[in-house]
Order: structure tokens, then C-alpha cells, then sequence
């Protein structure tokens, strides 16, 4: 939980940062009273948002984080939950599947996915998952045995 607190608080900073330097742009082209006045209430919104995410970010204050960046936090953990289990699935479906083949000889039929084109299909999916349950079980009962 505190790599995702750290990554909602550090992207909120960042985009404070970033408009703070497009409103700068801005108020320079404007010009005059009203760009520095624009100026200086971007400047005192940014630091003000880059310091209260540094006193979210500590683990004292995790009741104002929760109060505060529910939404983020948990749209940020479902978001990297994903990435890593599509990489789990890259990872090990990609690699059963060509092992798969080069074991079968000349009968085998061609399940190598290229996942930066396709997802894999339901069958290819079911196929390495009772492979791999086929090797669990072999592996237990041959423990057993000896």
C-alpha cells in the first residue's frame, strides 16, 4: 500500500509542477499586473499542493491520505494489479507454449502467441493451465511413490 500512496502522491505532485510551469508560460504572455498576479497565486496553489502531499505522504497522517485520496488510491491499485497480471500472463503463457511446442515434435500444432499483436485464446489459456496441472500432479505423486 505505501508503493501506491507514494505513486498517487508523486503523480499529484508532478501535475502540480507541470501546470504550475504551463500557467507561468501563460502569465508571461499576458503580461503586466494581471500575468504576475496569476504568477504568484500559481506559485503559492503548487507548493501548497507539493506540501500537503509530503505531509500525506507520511505514515502519522494516513487518516488524511484515506480521507482524501480514496478514489486515486484505489484506481491506482486496481490499474497496477492489472499491469502485473498481464505481465504474469505474458510470462508464463509465452514461455509454456513455446516449450510446448519445441517438446512435440513434428504433430505439434502451433500455439506460440505473439502478445504484442494478440492476446491469447481461451483454449491456449486452458491448455497451459492443465499442462501446468498435469506437471504438479505428476511431481506429487511421483514424490509419493518413491
Amino acid at each position: 500500500r505505501t508503493i501506491i500512496k507514494h505513486t498517487v502522491l508523486g503523480a499529484i505532485m508532478i501535475m502540480s509542477i507541470v501546470l504550475f510551469v504551463i500557467i507561468n508560460i501563460i502569465s508571461s504572455i499576458i503580461g503586466g499586473d494581471n500575468g504576475e498576479i496569476l504568477f504568484w497565486w500559481a506559485q503559492v496553489v503548487c507548493i501548497n499542493t507539493i506540501t500537503t502531499c509530503v505531509f500525506m505522504g507520511f505514515r502519522v497522517n494516513h487518516w488524511f491520505y484515506e480521507f482524501f485520496c480514496t478514489f486515486c488510491d484505489s484506481k491506482c491499485s486496481n490499474f497496477c494489479e492489472y499491469c502485473a497480471n498481464q505481465q504474469v500472463l505474458t510470462n508464463e503463457f509465452g514461455m509454456e507454449l513455446r516449450e510446448e511446442n519445441n517438446m512435440g515434435g513434428s504433430n505439434a500444432v502451433d500455439t506460440t502467441v505473439n502478445f504484442h499483436t494478440q492476446q491469447p485464446t481461451v483454449m491456449q489459456v486452458e491448455l497451459v493451465l492443465s499442462e501446468n496441472n498435469k506437471k504438479t500432479n505428476d511431481v506429487k505423486t511421483t514424490e509419493t511413490t518413491d
